[in-house]
């Protein structure tokens, strides 16, 4: 894994190298940040419209950075912002719906399988959705993102520890809303 430093200085010295340097960012991250998209707004089209948005911005702005922090940090920073600017156009929250495209990579899976699949990811997400918002943003960072809590701290402008309270706390309540059962039993 080459750094984004490296890589950048490489792509200011050449423009070939601008473009070979910007493609490895982009197969290296881009699968986490459609992830954690696709955690926000529950809808593949959407997240892959977000998630080229991020990458235009990115590469608009590729000449501009700093390689202060991990790439993947200034990368999920503008998936974060392009997410909220999603929302603020279209005035409401995503809600996952059993009619998404949902596919799995690698393999077709059972019709009921896929069906599983599909409840699992909307009870998921509706449990995200019911966290305190800090939480939740934690945890997809974490979690979808592939950030660590330093990472994450960084995007969310917080201390580590203070994301990594968010991320334990949320890991517990989300626990707590996806198998009610066991709190029961405690």
């Amino acid at each position: 894994m080459v750094s984004f430093a490296a890589q950048n200085a490489a792509a200011h010295a050449n423009p070939e190298d601008a473009h070979r340097a910007f493609t490895a960012v982009y197969r290296q991250h881009v699968t986490a940040v459609y992830r954690y998209i696709l955690v926000r707004v529950g809808s593949h089209d959407d997240a892959q419209d977000i998630t080229a948005q991020t990458f235009t911005s990115a590469l608009a702005n590729f000449h501009a950075y700093r390689g202060e922090g991990e790439t993947a940090a200034w990368l999920l920073g503008i998936a974060r912002h392009k997410v909220a600017d999603h929302f603020r156009a279209l005035g409401r929250r995503a809600v996952v719906s059993l009619n998404d495209e949902f596919t799995l990579p690698d393999h077709t899976p059972e019709p009921d399988e896929t069906v599983a699949l599909r409840l699992q990811v909307e009870r998921v997400t509706a449990a995200l959705d019911a966290l305190a918002p800090d939480r939740a943003e934690a945890l997809r960072l974490h979690l979808f993102g592939g950030l660590t809590s330093k990472e994450a701290a960084a995007v969310m402008r917080k201390t580590e520890s203070a994301v990594k309270m968010l991320i334990s706390r949320g890991l517990a309540d989300l626990r707590a809303r996806l198998n009610p059962d066991m709190q029961e039993g405690s």
